[in-house]
């Protein structure tokens, strides 16, 4: 049950950032009023990217402490699961303290009527520049647990 918790995770969350990354990588030729109705229904997506963030990593750490239990607990200590620890973690942390927060932020700014705001840009940017980051490390995660 613990790993299926743990791949329904991950699942969410990587499906969830790709789906994301195409909408709004497709939005970026659109008028700014396609891009102002992208933003405002960011935050669904992003609550499915935290939600899948938040499995993936309650399901990991109840499989360490049900791994620790059982005495294997050397098997942790691969390179690859290492790997997969470590980027998916950093990741998660990156969601919970940048994405997320910055998809409701986008959301706000595009409800106000009138031009965008300069500050819209600037978030949009960074919050694609942290979530291609998680992205990467995500990958580097599923690398390290099935290549390793």
């Amino acid at each position: 049950m613990l790993r299926f918790i743990h791949f329904l995770g991950f699942a969410l969350w990587i499906g969830g950032g790709w789906a994301t990354m195409a909408l709004a990588l497709r939005a970026r030729r659109e008028p700014p009023e396609t891009r102002r109705a992208l933003a405002r229904i960011l935050p669904a997506a992003s609550n499915v990217i935290l939600l899948g963030a938040a499995l993936t990593v309650y399901g990991g750490i109840a499989l360490i402490v049900k791994i620790a239990r059982l005495g294997i607990g050397q098997t942790l200590g691969t390179p690859g699961r290492s790997l997969m620890m470590g980027a998916g973690m950093v990741a998660a942390i990156l969601v919970v303290l940048v994405t997320w927060p910055a998809s409701r932020t986008l959301a706000r700014l595009a409800a106000e009527p009138g031009e965008l705001s300069p500050d819209f840009e600037k978030i949009r940017k960074r919050q694609a520049i942290v979530a291609s980051i998680t992205g990467v490390l995500g990958l580097l995660a599923l690398a390290g647990a099935t290549l390793f």
